[in-house]
């Protein structure tokens, strides 16, 4: 599965702050260009999980 269903936050974030470019670390960026992020809080239920996983399930 390419892409991902993430934000940019901590990407932006460390270009912004730190100055990081494209290419500075490459295997870093293809992980983070193939990785999934799922929603972590600490009110999530296990109903939300539940609903969390089954589309993970359906999409891959």
């Amino acid at each position: 599965m390419s892409g991902s269903l993430h934000s940019n936050l901590f990407q932006s974030y460390y270009r912004t702050n730190f100055g990081f470019k494209d290419g500075d670390f490459p295997v870093a960026e293809k992980f983070y260009e193939n990785e999934i992020s799922i929603p972590i809080y600490p009110k999530l239920t296990d109903r939300d999980l539940s609903y969390i996983s089954q589309n993970i399930i359906s999409v891959v």
